[in-house]
């Protein structure tokens, strides 16, 4: 069982595809760890939100992992400045948590 955290460094509201509803999304600072861990499994990753005095913290949800250069839109640019990616909760949104928090991924693969 592979665990890690890391800082929410933004929220952000995030509206997929066809969706009329919008999800939550976070950015992280990912380590080389990080990204091989999403890259085995299918960047579909199980996450637990802490430390934002919110709704988001009541469960552990999945979440979908993007470059930030390419969700919600492209934008190589912010990408290659910032180096964040972007990680689309399956929740609702439920507006800006008190505090940026941190996220915690769970998975099988390592």
């Amino acid at each position: 069982m592979y665990s890690s955290h890391y800082q929410i460094k933004r929220w952000d509201p995030i509206m997929s595809g066809n969706s009329l509803n919008q999800n939550p999304s976070i950015y992280i600072e990912p380590d080389m760890a990080f990204l091989e861990f999403a890259m085995n499994n299918q960047f579909s990753l199980t996450c637990s939100i802490s430390g934002s005095d919110s709704i988001y913290e009541r469960a552990p949800m999945r979440g979908v992992v993007n470059q930030s250069g390419v969700v919600p839109n492209c934008r190589p640019n912010f990408f290659a400045q910032t180096g964040m990616y972007i990680i689309t909760l399956d929740s609702d949104w439920h507006g800006y948590p008190r505090s940026l928090g941190q996220v915690e991924f769970f998975g099988t693969s390592a």
